[in-house]
């Protein structure tokens, strides 16, 4: 079924087709032969919602299409925009404004450490305990400490590597922003076969399964075997497992190819806010 709608959600051609947008062409021009006919203005834009230049949902720019095309026919109520924005501060909080330098930070400090530690050991020594609260201890006590958010901003805010559970999540910014260091210098490590561990056949493992592996091994370090660490910071390690960091690497090629896509493309002036 094809239909042809007016902006006022009012649909003034609709057809049985053999496929989802099959006969565009003519369905287009039977619309402004009509509008000839009867005497009234020609439309003076056509689009489609769906397929458009074989845009589906799997194309790397769908996202950023529908995104522009929305910007170029709306425009936003500043009223809205401003109350929207001040929900958002609250929520986060203004420190997590920051987000930034929060990455910076740990990713100059922790995650580094972490990834280097020996991967045979089955407990921290005394002196990298000791290093590992130094680290900690640079951060902003603002981002050590943890906030509470509802389970519909968990789902807005957290999304990522791990998938967390119940209806309220205490985790500190510095907590995501470790999980995802720590993550980036492991898939760093091993995009090289060479780099990664074997097994019994001599093949190596997969990037994603070496990720886990590996990412478990420090987790179970840090958050489970290490009662100062647990009782001196609010570092947390989420859980992950092949499925998720699966799915972010899949999230992070995309937005690669989007990037790659959209390098030097000028996009005209988006339709501002409303008075």
């Amino acid at each position: 079924m094809t239909n042809v709608g007016n902006e006022f959600g009012q649909v003034l051609n609709c057809v049985l087709t053999t496929g989802e947008g099959v006969g565009l062409d003519e369905l287009c021009q039977g619309i402004v032969k009509r509008s000839k006919d009867a005497g009234e203005p020609e439309p003076a834009v056509i689009y489609v919602d769906r397929d458009c230049c074989s845009k589906t949902e799997h194309h790397p720019l769908y996202g950023t299409f529908c995104s522009k095309l929305s910007s170029y026919i709306f425009e936003w109520d500043k009223d809205d925009i401003c109350n929207a924005l001040h929900a958002q501060m609250y929520i986060q909080g203004a420190s997590r404004w920051n987000i930034s330098w929060a990455h910076q930070a740990v990713d100059m400090s922790g995650p580094g450490y972490l990834v280097s530690l020996n991967r045979t050991i089955t407990a921290l020594s005394t002196n990298e305990i000791v290093e590992i609260l130094r680290l900690y201890s640079f951060l902003h006590a603002i981002d050590q400490s943890p906030s509470k958010y509802s389970l519909k901003c968990k789902k807005r805010f957290w999304k990522g590597l791990g998938e967390l559970h119940g209806s309220v999540v205490a985790q500190p910014l510095v907590s995501k922003q470790l999980r995802e260091c720590v993550a980036l210098k492991l898939l760093k490590e091993f995009r090289k076969a060479r780099n990664r561990p074997k097994d019994n056949k001599g093949k190596s493992f997969p990037i994603p399964q070496v990720i886990v592996m590996t990412y478990s091994h420090i987790k179970q370090l840090l958050d489970e075997d290490c009662r100062e660490i647990l009782d001196k910071t609010n570092l947390v390690l989420v859980t992950i497992n092949n499925t998720t960091v699966s799915s972010w690497l899949l999230d992070r090629q995309k937005r690669t190819d989007r990037d790659t896509l959209l390098q030097g493309v000028q996009f005209p002036q988006p339709v501002g806010l409303a008075n």
